[in-house]
């Protein structure tokens, strides 16, 4: 009888570990979404600018004319960027300074493009939510990366 008792706690107990692991959830799979992101094909500067052209133009309610002109604005600053980064990883302080210049000068080309409304409406998007803010100052890793890069879009 006590053996009978003995095996049906350890059974009970068993099935009690395996049905907690079964219910608590994966920690890995953003992870692994986000590596996933990270091993597409890179896309061509077209791609991208047709891509978040149609997003801008979809957020700020922008004409036809104004989606245009804002893809090839993106075309032109993704392939002067493009050949700014190369196929490095890291970029020189030198570098990382003349993207910003070219961002900067994308910004005034968006700015002639869109209304006032439409300028303001973009730039209250780019604004970081604090939500993504906490992430990257609790992050010492991504902390100047992501800061050093937020000019770089």
């Amino acid at each position: 009888m006590k053996k009978l008792i003995l095996s049906a706690a350890v059974f009970a107990m068993f099935n009690s570990v395996i049905a907690q692991t079964a219910q608590t959830p994966q920690t890995t799979k953003p992870q692994a979404e986000v590596s996933q992101k990270r091993n597409k094909p890179a896309q061509s500067p077209e791609q991208r600018a047709k891509k978040k052209s149609q997003k801008i133009s979809q957020q700020l309610g922008c004409d036809p004319s104004q989606t245009e002109k804002i893809y090839s604005l993106l075309v032109a600053k993704q392939k002067k960027v493009n050949e700014i980064r190369g196929e490095k990883k890291e970029m020189t302080k030198e570098e990382k300074e003349k993207i910003r210049e070219i961002r900067k000068s994308y910004v005034a080309e968006l700015k002639a493009i869109l209304n006032p409304e439409q300028f303001k409406k973009w730039e209250e998007s780019r604004k970081m939510s604090p939500e993504r803010q906490k992430i990257i100052d609790s992050n010492p890793n991504m902390n100047d990366n992501k800061k050093e890069n937020s000019d770089l879009d």
